[in-house]
This record gives C-alpha cells, sequence and structure tokens, in this order.
C-alpha cells in the first residue's frame, strides 16, 4: 500500500461490501519494494484475493516475501 491509511480503508471496505470477514491483521515489517503489507487472516481466501485484486492490490504469497 502507498497511502496507508488511505488505502486500509478501501482495502477494508471492499472486504465488507463482498462480506469477507476479517478475523485479523497485523503489518508485515518487510516492505516489498518500500510499499507497507499486511497480513490478513480471512474466511474466504479465494473470494477476498479476487475482490483485493480487482480493487487494485497487490497480493503477496510466502515466495514474495521470503528471503
Amino acid at each position: 500500500m502507498r497511502e496507508v491509511a488511505t488505502q486500509l480503508v478501501k482495502l477494508l471496505a471492499a472486504l465488507f461490501m463482498a462480506e469477507v470477514n476479517v478475523h485479523f491483521t497485523y503489518p508485515l515489517l518487510t516492505r516489498p519494494r518500500g510499499f507497507a503489507a499486511l497480513a490478513l487472516h480471512v474466511d474466504d481466501t479465494e473470494c477476498a484475493s479476487s475482490v483485493l485484486m480487482g480493487e487494485g492490490f497487490k497480493i503477496l504469497s510466502q515466495s514474495d516475501i521470503s528471503r
């Protein structure tokens, strides 16, 4: 995320509208390409991924953040 405050609202609003429950989230200390990154635990991973990619968010996998 570039602008964390506004992007976080956009991210959560998109998941809310898609009726995807967020169980927990936390910031990652890793900053891929200088952007903020969040780890999300949701009840429907496939739906959340689809919704967030549709909103322009990049979904990272374990291999993207591993050393």
